[in-house]
């Protein structure tokens, strides 16, 4: 009777757990069914510009985040963001970030004073997280790309075969509802190629050399493919020397037609 009443026990223990765990899963399907309805159904459009996104969470959902302003066709505004730490819960903090970047939209012309009202509306949103973000604000008409950045990489682009970097420092979101962003220039030509990226990209390849060095020799060999070889190349040449991934990864490359 014991040894009956122990087995008892234990299927019902075990039917328990099964049923848990079946409620855990149908909660994280929910969740990245959520996330991805944040994310843009589709890449920006435009005859400027031609962009392709990859999107890697390193489980099914994760605290990388993107979205854009179109409005007549002369303009477009990219935001890029990471928000710290992985899984459900940077998930659902990145949907915050997209709130904060829709609501700042009358601010869309000037990077500066965009970042700066997403910081204001961020830091009391979220508790004991921060976000790293940049944001690019495209001018087709006097082809000129202003943009600011709250911790996150360097803009990487390509031009006439040779590869060049800016940067814009600032505080990541979060942080300090009073920080001061800056913003800067960069006049593109057509046949400009633009890498904006998380530091997940990059990171976990090799420890004790930069971003420029992992990246640049990588970028160089294949500057001459198609964009869309290119984009795919670059992210398969990454992923052989990665030993482990550890952070989710957001890649935008953008051609200027």
């Amino acid at each position: 009777m014991a040894l009956g009443r122990r087995l008892r026990f234990l299927l019902e223990e075990n039917l328990a757990s099964q049923n848990q765990l079946s409620a855990i899963r149908k909660d994280f399907e929910i969740a990245r069914r959520i996330q991805m309805r944040i994310l843009p159904a589709e890449v920006p459009k435009s005859e400027h510009i031609s962009a392709i996104v990859s999107y890697l969470p390193l489980y099914d959902i994760g605290g990388d985040f993107y979205d854009y302003f179109e409005t007549n066709g002369n303009e477009l505004g990219i935001v890029i963001a990471d928000v710290t730490g992985h899984g459900v819960s940077a998930a659902l903090d990145s949907s915050t970030v997209k709130i904060a970047f829709r609501n700042a939209k009358s601010f869309m012309h000037s990077p500066k004073a965009l970042m700066s009202e997403m910081n204001q509306f961020l830091c009391t949103s979220l508790h004991a997280r921060f976000v790293s973000a940049a944001y690019f604000y495209f001018d087709f008409e006097q082809m000129k790309l202003t943009f600011t950045s709250a911790g996150n990489p360097p803009l990487i682009f390509i031009r006439d075969g040779e590869v060049q970097s800016a940067e814009c420092p600032g505080l990541l979101l979060g942080v300090r509802p009073d920080f001061s962003y800056e913003q800067k220039e960069v006049l593109l030509k057509k046949g400009d190629r633009l890498l904006v990226f998380t530091d997940g990209l990059y990171e976990n390849l090799k420890p004790n050399e930069d971003l420029y060095s992992i990246l640049y020799p990588e970028i160089r060999l294949i500057a001459g493919l198609s964009h869309n070889e290119f984009h795919q190349k670059l992210l398969e040449r990454l992923s052989s020397i990665r030993t482990i991934l550890k952070d989710d990864i957001t890649f935008i490359s953008l051609d200027l037609v």
